[in-house]
């Protein structure tokens, strides 16, 4: 999430028309082109199985089909931005990834107890992604995607997500806006491990994930705190839980 959106104060420009520099001499309020953040973001929400393989002779996967699925998901991280256009940021974000993804086999009836698989992982994570963003005086809207993969401890996990966020919203101040709008998460994870079951031994398996609602709704609030520091603050709801801490330099 960009610490600032374009706030234009006329419509209409020609494209040949649209350079930085004629847009700010014409009246336009345009966020300052280079920022670098600092963020916190933790989320919650529940997963479905693409596929799971375990290591019990004739097990059926298709009794895993309704398994219920919990993740949560931590990402302390930096970002760097810049506005490649009056309405092109582009953007590329790294940092530390801890998660954890609940199996709940013990939900199960297959004639023996079967503990849940609980996947705790970390390690790195980067990514890549641009906003689209438009306004007028005091309205804007702007479309965010971004992807991220990750390097993670357990060579036997990855991680991985699409993120596309719309948002509409309206400023006030010095950069300060509220805004609202949704956020569509595709994530990929992939995990193969041992799972320990009682009066079997030790078993293998093989996991694959992703979302089981992938929208949900954001609103949030940037707080332009002076001329260069943006602080956002932004809250998920639905099924996805999420919280967003992030303070922005802009030069």
């Amino acid at each position: 999430m960009l610490a600032g959106a374009v706030v234009m104060g006329h419509v209409g420009v020609s494209q040949a028309q649209t350079s930085r520099e004629y847009l700010l001499s014409h009246g336009y309020r345009l966020p300052k082109q280079w920022g670098v953040s600092v963020a916190y973001y933790r989320q919650s929400q529940p997963y479905e199985l693409d596929s799971l393989t375990l290591g019990i002779p004739g097990f059926d996967p298709a009794l895993a089909n309704n398994l219920s699925v919990d993740n949560t998901t931590t990402t302390p991280h930096a970002a760097f931005d810049y506005w490649l256009l009056p309405y092109l940021n582009v953007q590329v974000l790294a940092g530390s990834i801890d998660g954890e993804t609940d199996v709940k086999l013990s939900t199960l009836n297959v004639g023996i107890p079967l503990g849940d698989i609980i996947i705790d992982y970390k390690g790195f994570f980067y990514g890549a992604g641009f906003t689209l963003a438009a306004g007028s005086e005091r309205y804007f809207a702007t479309i965010t995607t971004e992807y991220t993969s990750s390097q993670l401890d357990n060579e036997d996990s990855s991680v991985s997500a699409w993120v596309f966020t719309p948002r509409i919203g309206a400023s006030f101040g010095r950069d300060s806006a509220v805004y609202v709008g949704a956020m569509y998460q595709v994530p990929e994870e992939s995990h193969s491990g041992i799972q320990p079951i009682a009066g079997i031994g030790n078993v293998p398996y093989e996991v694959t994930l992703t979302a089981k609602d992938r929208w949900n709704y954001v609103a949030g609030v940037n707080l332009g705190l002076t001329e260069h520091w943006v602080l956002t603050v932004e809250g998920g709801f639905g099924d996805r839980d999420a919280v967003l801490g992030m303070l922005t330099y802009r030069w």
